[in-house]
C-alpha cells in the first residue's frame, strides 16, 4: 500500500491510504465512463477545430483509496481519432466521418465516488505512426 501525504491546510495535513494499482479490463462499465469524461474534457479543452472520437482502449488500471473512499484513480491508455466534424456545430460524435490521424492517449481520470464525478486530471497524447 501506498501513502500519499495531501496538504488541505498547513495545520492539518491528511494521509491518503492507496491500494496498489490493479489492471481493470478496457471494456468495464467503470472505465467505460472515465475514458468518455476524458475524451469529451479532451474536447472541450483541445485547441484544434474538430472533435475527437474514441476508438479503442488499450489498457487500463484502478486504484483506490482505503481511508474514507474520497477518490478512485484510473489510469487509462486508448486510441482517438480526429474527426471531420467541427466543435462550433453540435454534433453527435457517433456520427462523424473520421480523419486518419490516431492519437495514442494516456489519461489520468479522478473520480469521486460520494458524487459520481470525474476529473481529468492529466492527458497526454501523441501520434501512431502509420504503418508501412
Amino acid at each position: 500500500y501506498y501513502l500519499k501525504k495531501k496538504e488541505k491546510s498547513s495545520f492539518s495535513p491528511q494521509l491518503h491510504l492507496l491500494e496498489p494499482w490493479s489492471k481493470k479490463s478496457p471494456e468495464s462499465k467503470d472505465v467505460n465512463k472515465a475514458v468518455k469524461y476524458a475524451v469529451e474534457r479532451m474536447n472541450n479543452i483541445a485547441k484544434g477545430r474538430m472533435l475527437f472520437k474514441l476508438v479503442s482502449v488499450t489498457s487500463a488500471e484502478k486504484q483506490v483509496e482505503l481511508i474514507f473512499l474520497k477518490q478512485i484513480n484510473y489510469q487509462i491508455d486508448a486510441i482517438v481519432k480526429a474527426s471531420k466534424c467541427p466543435k462550433w456545430k453540435n454534433y453527435d460524435i457517433k456520427s462523424c466521418i473520421l480523419d486518419k490521424t490516431q492519437l495514442l492517449c494516456h489519461f489520468i481520470v479522478i473520480l469521486n465516488p460520494r458524487n459520481s464525478i470525474h476529473t481529468l486530471k492529466s492527458k497526454k497524447c501523441s501520434k501512431l505512426k502509420k504503418n508501412g
